[in-house]
């Protein structure tokens, strides 16, 4: 906890009990912002002689918050010092006591009991040390907090809806290539031709033999006038010309890419 800054602490004893001394008030001055004023009842019980009962000390506390803070809750130690029968003797009592939320420039009462085990207590001196308490943060910091509570907020619906949208969008997508139409000609491969005659001529190598064809297809591949794409690779169709059609590749690494096949080498999935 912060260091305080000053307390005035005013404590009114009154002793009641058969022989009743005047008010008993000391002042003192410790660490803090809060005034507090104590008034003590000693409350004489009867003794019974099997069962001995303690006295009671009453408290009744009046708690000023003079600091500009305000304090969720604070946590204090009243010590009282004093002697019995004999005048020399000393004897302390502490008691811990709490206040809950207190407001800048108000007061809060409290009142609390405790027991004395001694037939006779004179007191002698009562201190009051604030040993915890949790404080408010000051306005402006308070505004602080506030708003980038709201900023977190506001970023993680944004962040919320976001992945929404990419998973509606990434469902979206996993229909749409379904539904697709699909490179497909019974090998590993597909040949697409970079226009129609690039395509006749890759059709062409097909009556040719072993190494004349390899030779023919590694050419029409180095002139860039073909190229491969694997089996089961979704495709949209652009345009119709006879039995060859224009696709452009929609997933995979040769998205965006174009090129002509037959008809027969695609596959049109059936409609759900």
């Amino acid at each position: 906890m912060r260091k305080l800054l000053l307390v005035i602490a005013v404590f009114n004893l009154q002793i009641a009990s058969a022989q009743k001394s005047g008010p008993f008030r000391t002042t003192e001055q410790i660490e803090g912002g809060f005034i507090v004023v104590t008034d003590l009842y000693f409350q004489k019980q009867e003794r019974l002689s099997r069962s001995p009962y303690p006295d009671f000390l009453d408290i009744e506390l009046t708690l000023t918050n003079k600091t500009p803070f305000n304090w969720a809750s604070l946590h204090f130690k009243m010590t009282l010092e004093g002697y019995g029968s004999n005048v020399d003797s000393s004897i302390s009592h502490t008691i811990y006591m709490r206040s809950d939320y207190i407001t800048a420039g108000t007061s809060v009462n409290l009142v609390n009991r405790a027991m004395l085990e001694e037939p006779v207590f004179h007191v002698r001196r009562c201190v009051i040390d604030i040993v915890g308490g949790r404080r408010d943060p000051p306005p402006e910091e308070l505004a602080k907090r506030k708003a980038e509570e709201k900023k977190a907020l506001q970023k993680a619906a944004a962040l919320k809806a976001a992945s929404a949208a990419q998973q509606a969008a990434a469902e979206e997508r996993r229909r749409m290539l379904a539904a697709a139409p699909k490179l497909h000609n019974g090998s590993d491969l597909v040949i697409l031709g970079a226009d129609r005659k690039c395509l006749q001529q890759a059709i062409d190598t097909g009556s040719m033999d072993g190494l004349e064809k390899r030779k023919r297809i590694s050419e029409l591949i180095s002139y860039q006038c073909i190229f491969t794409a694997p089996d089961g690779t979704p495709v949209q169709i652009k345009s119709t010309e006879a039995k060859q059609r224009e696709v452009v590749i929609i997933d995979g690494p040769l998205s965006g890419k174009s090129g002509w096949v037959l008809e027969s080498w695609l596959r049109i999935p059936a409609p759900k």
